[in-house]
């Protein structure tokens, strides 16, 4: 099988900065994402059971259908927020960052930290389709490319090829001859009805390495 790493930044000598891989936060879990059922939701409805990504989900929300789970909305939304706390801290300790300090990164002060966080939770909790009522099924949205670009200038990622791509459509073939496909983020800046979240301050932040 191939790794979808594989289409990514792994020449350690390539690497400028926070050129990591994945190259964006939860990156790799996007196709498993996209092949799960998903229903409509509202604010209301999970701000409850948010902790983590509480000050990022202001919007209704997709979540698991509780259909296929058979479990109640408040624990699919932990499971949710813990995804992408998970991803959260393993995503900043690849950047150099010590994600332990970083309980509470919408008010850490770093812009990285920050666009890292907002960028987790548009992924584990997409935006509704346009038009969904609550308990209708919804595709997944992907977050949109803003997003994307908002977390590569707050975290000043440089590669020396070509994988600081936030748009893309790569294909490769596995062992067993089939072609295996990878996309990245919508083509829109945010907000946008095709996609979840909108670029955020981006502002371009001292890496941590080079602060020492």
């Amino acid at each position: 099988v191939v790794a979808v790493a594989e289409f990514y930044t792994s020449n350690a000598l390539c690497r400028q900065n926070n050129c990591v891989n994945p190259i964006f936060p939860a990156l790799d879990d996007l196709p498993r994402l996209e092949q799960i059922d998903w229903q409509c939701a509202t604010q209301s409805m999970v701000s409850s059971s948010l902790d983590f990504c509480r000050d990022v989900v202001k919007y209704d929300p997709a979540l698991p259908s509780p259909n296929a789970t058979s479990q109640p909305v408040e624990s699919i939304v932990r499971q949710q927020d813990d995804a992408a706390t998970t991803m959260f801290f393993y995503h900043m300790n690849g950047l150099g960052y010590d994600a332990g300090e970083l309980r509470d990164p919408g008010r850490s002060g770093d812009q990285c930290a920050i666009e890292t966080w907002r960028m987790v939770c548009f992924t584990y909790f997409p935006k509704v389709q346009a038009g969904c009522a609550a308990n209708q099924s919804s595709p997944y949205q992907r977050p949109v490319r803003g997003v994307c670009e908002g977390y590569v200038a707050a975290c000043s990622v440089e590669c020396c090829d070509e994988s600081v791509q936030c748009v893309f459509h790569h294909k490769a073939s596995t062992g067993a001859g089939e072609e295996l496909v990878q996309t990245g983020y919508v083509d829109v800046e945010g907000p946008s009805t095709f996609g979840t979240g909108t670029r955020g301050a981006g502002r371009r932040s001292t890496p941590p390495l080079a602060m020492l």
